[in-house]
């Protein structure tokens, strides 16, 4: 299962890791820009416990704002606003350890 949200602050993919049914990952981007924020984080979420765990952080671009997972959930790509460019780009992902490479 994969739902994507875009919202006006940032962006979330939601997917479930199928080992467990009560499993999910949690893809977000944000806006780098104000300085709160890193960049997209990655999270484990386990419905039954309610438990939310972070596992990583990709740093290397500026306000991430839209993500989209490939099909077979080894590619995120990502798209960067900017004031003079948005910017495109992918990154290797991990599903079942929710981690960037």
């Amino acid at each position: 299962m994969k739902r994507i949200l875009i919202l006006s602050l940032f962006s979330i993919v939601l997917l479930q890791f199928h080992a467990q049914p009560t499993d999910y990952r949690l893809l977000i981007g944000t806006y780098t820009s104000t300085g709160k924020s890193e960049g997209i984080y990655s999270y484990k979420i386990n419905v039954e416990k309610g438990v939310f765990e972070k596992q990583s952080v990709a740093k290397e671009m500026k306000n991430p704002s839209f993500l989209a997972l490939s099909a077979d959930k080894k590619l995120l790509y990502v798209v960067g606003e900017s004031d003079k460019a948005s910017r495109a780009g992918a990154f290797a992902f991990n599903p079942k350890e929710a981690t960037f490479r």
